[in-house]
């Protein structure tokens, strides 16, 4: 501690596990039958008391903080929870066997009670209500359960972020783009700061040397994961960071084994050296228009209604791509000002609504980013569908539950109309990605994203007022799983409650 001072050195303390070893505690707990959490807060108090001397040439102290406990997790399975996550059966602030911020508050007030001037860091836990991120990562509870230590202004959240190298988590994929990466990290801690809620600090990322894991475009790398993630720091300054390791034994290493002086990634050094504080390098620029957005389909889903999708663009490196919508009638759109119908669109998909029944409808896409927009889409068209009769159906989906890449789903389709239905055919097209693993009650086909369910042998009659509830299914999605919009029964648009 001495010889960081004498440096200027400032020292975070770390407590790492409970017993020796280099990764998180197995159990996910701050804690072992060894080693109570009255062991924990006690030492925390040593550790205060004993460095608290220590200054620089300065007189400025050396120690300005404590990171409570690394990587918290294991929320699912008796690990540490964060106070309101209902998937663990409840975790209330009176849960001391599971409950990490209030264990936190206990820990961050026994040492400020010896040094009130410390920054006192606290990690998230891994999953909060069945949304999991990294060990450490996940800070969703603390927007409606946050920490309250004795003295303000000392408390900082902290969070840990990797790329698929360290984990393939469900975000790295063929769509991930960095749009979809930002939305990611707001999600679970960079909101913190982002709305003024508490300073967050990230404490640990990281990545190989190998320019392909530092800097590249193909959706879901690990380059993409850490280009991207520079620059959303560089895009929000007030999020402090500090990257995961220095030493050369370390994978991860800005080092080389023989801690030479020159690095074994110059590329990594200039990346991080553009977000670190005090720098005088610029922060990454975009510099190059995104390509021309392909495969746009354009499928009326309702006599109002078209739905639209196309193939996500690669994002060119320090740039953020959103995308364009316009639209004609007939079979002739020219992209202007008057035929923009939407703009800043972040995921390549959009429904248009609103439209005139039986109506042809044309549309392209273009990608934009800060340095310009991309050329226009090949065209593509659709009609609308006759307005639907009076009476008819009405459709209720139901999302049973959901999981971190899977879904059940309930279906009932009620005879709004004045006679008996002897047979069924329901269609309806999903606006993401999912896919149906396993379907009961109907046989079905799927096309993509559209879907046909035809009933059984046994289940055809639905007589006019009645409801068929025992349609179900199973499937699997990735990012969004929003509901269908529109749903038909033997071609007749249905409502839906």
């Amino acid at each position: 501690m001495s010889d960081a001072g004498s440096l200027g050195l400032k020292v975070i303390l770390d407590n790492h596990r409970s017993e020796a070893g280099n990764s998180a505690e197995a159990s996910g707990l701050w804690y072992t039958t060894a080693y109570p959490e009255s062991k924990w807060i006690a030492d925390w108090q040593m550790l205060t008391s004993r460095y608290m001397t220590y200054t620089d040439p300065s007189g400025n102290p050396t120690l300005i903080g404590v990171d409570l406990r690394n990587e918290p997790h294991n929320a699912t399975s008796g690990g540490a929870c964060w106070t309101g996550d209902s998937s663990v059966g409840g975790c209330a602030a009176t849960n001391a066997a599971q409950n990490w911020p209030a264990a936190a508050t206990r820990g961050g007030n026994a040492v400020l009670s010896i040094n009130p001037k410390l920054l006192i860091f606290v990690e998230g836990v891994d999953c909060y209500n069945n949304d999991c991120d990294f060990w450490g990562g996940n800070l969703e509870g603390a927007k409606t359960n946050p920490l309250l230590l004795a003295v303000t202004q000392r408390l900082v959240y902290s969070a840990h972020d990797y790329g698929p190298s360290e984990y393939q988590q469900n975000w790295f994929n063929g769509g991930t783009t960095t749009q979809s990466l930002d939305a990611v990290w707001t999600k679970f801690w960079g909101y913190l700061s982002i709305d003024g809620i508490a300073p967050v600090w990230l404490g640990e990322f990281g990545t190989t040397n190998d320019a392909a894991s530092i800097e590249a475009n193909s959706a879901g790398s690990q380059g993409q994961w850490f280009s991207s993630l520079v620059t959303y720091l560089a895009n929000e300054p007030a999020i402090d960071w500090t990257y995961w390791a220095l030493n050369g034994e370390d994978s991860y290493g800005l080092l080389d084994s023989n801690y030479d002086p020159t690095p074994p990634s110059s590329l990594k050094q200039q990346l991080l050296s553009s977000i670190q504080a005090g720098s005088e390098v610029k922060p990454p620029v975009c510099g190059a228009a995104p390509p021309t957005p392909a495969g746009l389909t354009a499928t009326a889903i309702s006599s109002s209604a078209i739905a639209l999708k196309w193939g996500a663009v690669a994002t060119p490196a320090n740039c953020s791509v959103t995308y364009s919508v316009f639209r004609g009638t007939g079979s002739g759109v020219t992209p202007s000002a008057s035929s923009q119908i939407a703009s800043g669109l972040t995921t390549p998909s959009y429904s248009d609504t609103g439209l005139a029944t039986a109506t042809t409808y044309s549309y392209v896409v273009e990608a934009v980013d800060s340095k310009g927009n991309s050329a226009a889409s090949a065209r593509a068209s659709a009609t609308t569908s006759k307005a639907p009769a009076a009476g008819g159906c009405e459709v209720t989906y139901t999302l049973l539950s959901q999981w971190q890449t899977g879904f059940q789903v309930g279906i009932a389709i009620k005879n709004t109309g004045s006679t008996e239905l002897n047979s069924w055919t329901l269609k309806f097209t999903f606006p993401g990605n999912q896919q149906v693993s396993s379907l009961w009650n109907a046989t079905y086909s799927q096309s993509g994203e559209a879907m046909t369910l035809t009933n059984e042998s046994y289940n055809g009659t639905i007589p006019a007022g009645g409801v068929y509830s025992a349609v179900g299914f199973t499937g699997t999605y990735s990012g969004t799983n929003n509901p269908p919009a529109s749903f038909s029964v033997n071609g007749t648009a249905c409502t839906t409650p």
